[in-house]
């Protein structure tokens, strides 16, 4: 330990240079914009510029050719990349500085939060005017949807700086009740997402050694998979909190204290009341886009990972569709997952007239769907049929032919083929409004499933709040008796929960009940049986017992006739 101690000295001298130095946060600020100017002069956003893919000669021009204003978001958003760099170091050293002080870092954190969601919504702005410039799948706009999404970014990047300034307005008293809530509750979820991480890659470690994927593609992955592990588990996160925290109040007598200086059980527990709010917010955020997209692209990630460069991955592979106006079948032997970067493969499409019988095809080793509804068919063979019998061959791709056949005027895109193959448990919010778009005239049996995933996903998140409002009062204990009790009801009454959510959805898809009503019926139920618990427990009164229910099934002995005395 002697050889450490000058490391552990460096470490205290620059703590405590970082506590004392004045004005080093302004410091560190100029330095960040200095850095900042250097990087303009340097051509820092040159090299960083959106890359744009190449299709050789075939690709058209005019396409590609983006508008002043699109140049100019293009030009800055490297720069807000670095900001976001810098700024997180310059906060980082004001956080140390202010510490334990809340009341300074107010301020400067919702300037972190604001900007920090600055840089995600025009990321992801970014992002999308990429795909919708250079991707292509065709899918229905859905503009309402998309603005709701960047609404969920902008809330979950605000959310530390709105729970900071409410720790902060917050007395003596409830600062207590979160901080004694917050600290199990963190660790638990840590606690679960790790072990659920390790129980995935025990499982997947073969393919990544396979595979010789870097540890930091691994990472990744599994970082990818974080708001999908947070929607799944984060309400049994808060009912095992919640439960620790009041059973241990209870036992240490902490909540008789409280109780007894005026303060009523909903002021207690209105701090706790208020987390499971915000982390409900957090899971809709997550549950809109990224939770499902993440479990349901994992198996293309795990094949995008196998690959150098992600190209080979493919979102699904033999899918056949036909659509009904133009009497065309498609068959799909691969669909890539990245469509900027790949080619749907082995496409085969055969056209039939009102009889029945067979008019054109074309096979492709690949094909290609621009803007404005115009194909581009591969190294593929044109046959023309009379009367169901071939008449006519062209070759493109062979013997100096023509590398491609360029078909325009069809109907069918990407989207309109792979959708028919999605399953609506692993679509986000937006997919699923431009699958009902996209097919509104399928009959009400076959979208009842995809209606009701789209109202669950708003549904689902509030059992974040309900566990808290049902382990709550259990929790609670004025006598003696053990917590095993209220453990074993909040632990039933959640299983029923789940019990009813699935059954209820399951209606939903069988069209049994409306999709909009199924969804919500189990979150009332479970939720109104909480505020009842909570009323009673307010009041000072003994939840209700069902000790009369097995007293009902409880065989009643029967009474025994004394016996008769002889007298000798």
């Amino acid at each position: 330990m002697r050889l450490l101690d000058p490391f552990f000295k460096l470490l205290q001298g620059l703590w405590l240079w970082m506590r004392r130095t004045p004005h080093l946060g302004a410091a560190s600020l100029v330095i960040a914009v200095g850095v900042m100017l250097f990087a303009k002069q340097a051509g820092y956003h040159e090299s960083r510029l959106p890359w744009m893919p190449d299709h050789g000669p075939e690709m058209v021009k005019g396409w590609l050719s983006p508008s002043p204003a699109l140049l100019a978001f293009y030009y800055l958003m490297p720069y807000l990349k670095l900001w976001a760099l810098l700024g997180g170091i310059v906060y980082h050293l004001g956080l140390l500085r202010a510490l334990p002080d809340i009341d300074q870092l107010k301020w400067p954190t919702w300037i972190a939060c604001g900007f920090l969601a600055t840089w995600a919504v025009c990321n992801d702005l970014h992002d999308q005017l990429e795909y919708s410039r250079l991707t292509v799948m065709g899918e229905p706009p859905w503009v309402e949807g998309y603005i709701l999404k960047l609404v969920m970014i902008a809330i979950a990047c605000l959310m530390p700086a709105v729970a900071l300034s409410y720790y902060a307005s917050c007395k003596l008293l409830d600062r207590f009740v979160l901080r004694s809530f917050v600290q199990p509750l963190v660790f638990c979820f840590v606690a679960i997402c790790l072990l659920w991480m390790m129980w995935d890659m025990l499982d997947s470690l073969r393919d990544f050694q396979e595979a010789k994927t870097p540890i930091s593609q691994i990472a990744t992955f599994y970082l990818s998979l974080v708001p999908y592990i947070f929607v799944e588990t984060i309400w049994a996160v808060l009912l095992l909190s919640t439960l620790f925290t009041f059973t241990r109040m209870s036992r240490s007598n902490e909540l008789i204290s409280m109780l007894g200086s005026g303060k009523s059980l909903w002021q207690v527990m209105k701090p706790v009341f208020t987390v499971g709010l915000m982390v409900s917010f957090l899971s809709l955020a997550a549950n809109y886009y990224w939770a499902p997209r993440a479990e349901g692209n994992r198996q293309a990630i795990m094949l995008a990972l196998s690959e150098s460069d992600g190209s080979g991955a493919s979102l699904a592979q033999s899918l056949m569709y036909h659509d009904a106006p133009t009497r065309r079948t498609w068959f799909i032997g691969s669909f890539p997952f990245n469509l900027r970067e790949g080619k749907l493969r082995g496409v085969e499409v055969f056209t039939e007239n009102e009889k029945g019988q067979l008019i054109h095809s074309i096979r492709a080793g690949a094909a290609y769907w621009w803007p404005g509804g115009m194909w581009s068919f591969y190294h593929c063979i044109e046959r023309t049929y009379v009367d169901g019998n071939p008449e006519t061959q062209i070759r493109h791709g062979f013997n100096d032919t023509p590398n491609r056949l360029d078909v325009e005027n069809w109907p069918e895109t990407p989207w309109s083929i792979i959708s028919s193959s999605l399953q609506p448990d692993f679509m986000s919010v937006q997919e699923l409004v431009s699958y009902l778009k996209a097919h509104s005239e399928d009959i009400k049996g076959k979208l009842a499933a995809f209606r009701t995933q789209l109202f669950h996903r708003f549904a689902f998140p509030m059992q974040c709040l309900i566990a808290v409002i049902i382990a709550a009062p259990l929790g609670v204990s004025y006598s003696r008796r053990g917590a095993l009790g209220g453990v074993a009801g909040a632990i039933l009454t959640l299983i029923g929960l789940v019990f009813l959510n699935q059954l209820f959805v399951s209606m939903g898809k069988g069209m049994k009940l409306k999709p909009e009503i199924a969804v919500w019926i189990p979150h009332l139920i479970v939720g109104c049986v909480g505020v009842i618990l909570f009323a009673y427990r307010s009041r000072n009164r003994d939840l209700p017992s069902f000790s009369w229910l097995f007293q009902m099934f409880r065989r009643k002995k029967k009474p025994v006739a004394p016996r008769r005395r002889v007298s000798i």
